[in-house]
Formats: structure tokens, sequence, C-alpha cells
């Protein structure tokens, strides 16, 4: 929960880095979210959706699959949890599928689409039904203890998982994964028709679209750390990549921690770098210096897929807000509307 008062805020932290540092983590994680030249030899994907499911998820799944299949050419295949003897049948599925699909050059997609309760670091449960409080109710899996099948195989592996709870919590040191993707996902991929994008892009994408529409439940992605976000597209794509251009009004404002004051020769650096390491066909990398204080603080906005790929254990970045604009300021003090009003500093005068 979000305070006026948080207890680091009574708190001093050394600050390790410098502008220079900042940008070169900038660099790194738009570097992970642009699509990879290299190609996967053969792409799979394994639906999971339970027996007992009341929600009617089957026809979303047959959508999403149709498109994996028709506009990128995947192997897909769809496995229905049976509500009795669940764990195992789901675990011998899960390690016979990903041993048959498994090899130097290949990618295993694993798609959920279902309820699910809320995780702890060992424990996650998914369930084909709930109750009237919205708790699982009736047989059930822990994922925790079933990832190694996936996992256990040579390839590389990510997740997409249909289904609304803390889910992310349990996923932090796996492969790549989205949580709570629903129509959205498929919105996106009929989008791309089959055109090169990461997962980092894809759910960047899904994320804006939900933010647009105000839904409840945005999606969540975890990237798999110290990897570059996965590519998606359509096998045997090999025409030259090229992001289509975005008109992105939507950013996020990150406050960054630094070392030594920041002067004008810094900022004339910080243009120069992005003017040499932002593709200049990449209009969603939008990436501003908003505000620079003297207690070694500066506001930066990125876009989505930029701070999605920033390390999440830096203590020196800080997530603000999600925002529409740049900082609007300096321009209603051009205006003639009248500023935002300030208090006058109190004198003895009087």
């Amino acid at each position: 929960m979000a305070m006026a008062r948080p207890f680091h805020a009574w708190q001093e932290f050394p600050v390790p880095h410098r502008l220079e540092d900042f940008a070169r983590r900038l660099k790194a994680a738009l570097n992970s979210t642009l699509p990879s030249e290299t190609r996967y030899e053969k792409v799979s994907v394994l639906a999971l959706r339970w027996a007992n499911d009341q929600m009617g998820v089957d026809r979303l799944e047959a959508q999403l699959l149709q498109i994996l299949h028709d506009k990128y050419q995947y192997d897909v295949e769809s496995f229905v949890i049976p509500t009795a003897e669940c764990a195992g049948k789901l675990s011998l599925k899960l390690s016979n599928w990903s041993n048959t699909h498994s090899g130097q050059g290949t990618l295993r997609i694993y798609v959920y689409t279902g309820h699910a309760a809320g995780a702890t670091l060992d424990r996650w449960y998914l369930g084909g039904t709930v109750n009237a409080h919205g708790d699982l109710n009736g047989p059930r899996v822990d994922w925790n203890t079933l990832r190694a099948g996936p996992e256990g195989f040579l390839g590389d592996v990510c997740y997409l998982f249909g289904c609304c709870s803390a889910g992310p919590i349990a996923m932090e040191d796996g492969p790549e994964t989205i949580f709570s993707f629903t129509q959205d996902l498929i919105d996106v991929l009929q989008d791309l028709n089959g055109d090169a994008e990461t997962l980092a892009g894809i759910h960047a994408r899904m994320f804006r679209n939900a933010r647009q529409n105000q839904a409840s439940a945005p999606p969540v992605y975890i990237p798999k750390n110290g990897a570059s976000s996965i590519t998606l597209a359509r096998l045997g794509l090999n025409r030259v990549i090229t992001r289509r251009q975005l008109r992105v009004e939507h950013r996020v404002l990150l406050s960054i921690r630094i070392r030594d004051q920041i002067r004008e020769s810094d900022l004339q650096q910080w243009t120069q770098w992005l003017t040499n390491n932002i593709p200049s066909d990449l209009v969603s990398a939008d990436v501003k210096i908003e505000s620079v204080f003297h207690s070694e603080v500066l506001l930066v906005t990125v876009p989505v897929e930029i701070w999605i790929m920033l390390p999440g254990d830096d203590p020196s970045i800080s997530f603000v807000a999600h925002v529409t604009s740049n900082n609007v300021l300096p321009q209603l003090e051009r205006s003639p509307i009248p500023p935002l009003p300030f208090r006058p500093l109190l004198t003895d005068d009087y």
C-alpha cells in the first residue's frame, strides 16, 4: 500500500550509481526488448484448462491456439486437467510433452486459463472452480511442485497465465511470464499477424490497452533474470525486423537517485546518448528527464517496455506512477492561464 511517509523515507541509503551508469542500464533494458534476429527452429504450445471449468474458457483457448497455429505456424495442443488424480496426471502430461518438444533451438509455451489462489513463496494453487468469495474449491494443483517438468528440459520456456491472482510472487525466479491476459492477448497477436515482437513488447501493448480501457486487472509481466525477452515470430520469417511506429502516450515515471549534482554538461551528454542509442524508428522509446533536484534525485519517464526490463532490485530506481504525458508544468506556466498557486514566503514586515 502506498503511503505518504513510508518507513524507508526515514532511512539513508548509499547511492552507488552515476548518470552514465543509469544510461547503461537503460541501454541494456532497451536491447532486451528489441526482437532478436535469431529464429527458433520449432515452437510448441501446450494449453491447459480444467475439466470442471465454469467460465467457458475453451472458446478463448481455441481462438488463441488457432492464431498461434495459423499465423505463427506453431505446433499447438490442448490438455484438459481432470478432476480425479489431477496432480499426477498433469505432472505426467507436462513431463512427457516437454520431453517430446525439447531440444536446441526450440521454444515451449505453456498457456493456462482458469482460476488461481494467492501465491506464497513456496506454493501456488490452480483450480477450476471458486466459491462465492472467490476462493478455490474442489480439485487443485500446486504449480510450484509441477514446474520442474516444463523447466527441466533443453530449450527456452515461457508461460502465459490467464488468471488473476498473486501468482507473480511464485514465479519471480522462473521463465518469462505474462499473467492475467484475456481477449486482449488474442487481439494483439491478431494485429501483429505473425510479425516479430518480444514478449515484453506484447505485454506493453496489452498493458496500455488495459489502462486505456480501465481494466481492473492489467497484465503482469515477469522477465527472466539475466535474459533478453523472448521473440515471437512466424516460423520461417526471415525478413528484416522493423518495429512499427506507435504513437504511445502511456509511459512510466521513475525516480532515480544518482551520485553528485547534475550539471548542464551532464544533460548535454544525456541528450547525445539518447541520440546515439535509441533507434530513430522506435517512437515508443521516449525516454526523457522530467525534473532534476539538488538532492541527487531526478525524475525520468520511460516506455513500459523499458520499465519492465530494468533491474527490479536496484535501490536507486523507484517506481513513481503511470503517466500519459511528459511534464506539462512548463507549458502551464507559459500559458495565459494562471500558473499553479503557491504560498508566498512569510516575512517579518507587518
